[in-house]
């Protein structure tokens, strides 16, 4: 994970690593599931937490169309990452 600190932003399909990146290093990450139309775990806390804080694509366009815009979209959910972090995660 220590190469990833040089990124400007994660593509990833799983959630842990999702997680890792974005709070460890306050960046953009994108959680991309090509295929499916949507992608629910219920109530899951992670879930609901997933789209707070990160970005989700199911298709190369979406994917693109998350990546042209990260700059000028990230502050709402680097300042929903902070909340997280200062908040109860139990």
């Amino acid at each position: 994970m220590s190469e990833a600190s040089e990124c400007d932003f994660l593509i990833t399909d799983s959630s842990a690593r999702l997680l890792a990146f974005t709070c460890a290093f306050l960046k953009p990450a994108i959680f991309f599931y090509p295929g499916y139309d949507n992608v629910s775990l219920s109530d899951d806390k992670l879930d609901l937490l997933l789209p707070k804080i990160a970005y989700v694509a199911h298709s190369i366009s979406e994917l693109d169309s998350v990546v042209q815009t990260l700059s000028e979209t990230f502050e709402d959910r680097r300042q929903n990452i902070l909340e997280f972090l200062d908040g109860d995660l139990v």
